[in-house]
């Protein structure tokens, strides 16, 4: 898992491996490791090794040897930080890197990774600063797939490591397989009243209100 720092790597691995979510933002130093596995179609068992290098670790020099081996390659960015995503350029030549390096070093070439692009953060989708065409642009030119989620709600999450997982090893699965790894998205609902950060309710809304009788609130869907 690579990008840059507060991207959301941890929290992605987090909500996959064990279904949760910390709220609190606590960065990761070198690096850090999570196991889990995978059941799928055909009987067949995969055992995922997730390794976390931290956003800082691009100026590593033990970075290379962090991806040295790797079978698949997960690029992370923030799809409301344009930034995030245009250092994903940086962080697949590491990768590159890494293999030409053991190539020189050994005579043999390592077989290249899969990559793999995610987007995440979905949850604030309005806030979006990077475009779908850049997206799948970028996934495209790596040669892999890209996938779209919200480590916060776990929309799409479990889906997406189901899909690398099939991919790396080079399992076919087909869309109910993957749908059925789909998990209920709660919505936060949120009621607002004149005076505590919203606005006010107009003319209208307030006479919706009396004709209702209190058997309704505004309300908004975060």
């Amino acid at each position: 898992m690579l990008g840059d720092g507060a991207v959301g790597k941890t929290s992605l691995i987090r909500r996959f491996a064990q279904d949760d979510f910390g709220g609190e933002y606590k960065q990761t130093i070198g690096l850090d490791f999570s196991h889990k596995r995978v059941e799928l179609p055909g009987g067949v068992t995969v055992s995922l090794q997730l390794w976390d290098i931290g956003g800082q670790s691009i100026t590593s020099k033990m970075l290379t040897k962090y991806v040295t081996g790797a079978h698949g390659v997960v690029l992370c960015y923030d799809i409301t930080s344009t930034d995030s995503f245009e250092n994903l350029d940086d962080w697949a030549a590491v990768v590159r890197r890494a293999g030409e390096e053991r190539a020189a070093k050994t005579g043999t070439a390592p077989p290249p990774p899969k990559f793999f692009v995610v987007g995440n953060k979905t949850d604030i989708s309005h806030l979006r600063s990077v475009k779908m065409a850049r997206h799948t642009g970028l996934a495209s030119s790596l040669g892999g797939t890209g996938y779209l989620c919200s480590a916060k709600t776990g929309d799409q999450v479990a889906q997406a490591f189901f899909r690398i997982a099939a991919d790396v090893a080079g399992v076919a699965v087909s869309r109910p397989d993957v749908q059925v790894r789909a998990k209920a998205i709660t919505a936060h609902v949120i009621s607002h009243k004149a005076g505590d950060g919203g606005e006010a309710p107009s003319a209208t809304e307030q006479a919706a209100e009396r004709e209702a009788d209190g058997k309704g609130r505004r309300c908004a869907v975060m």
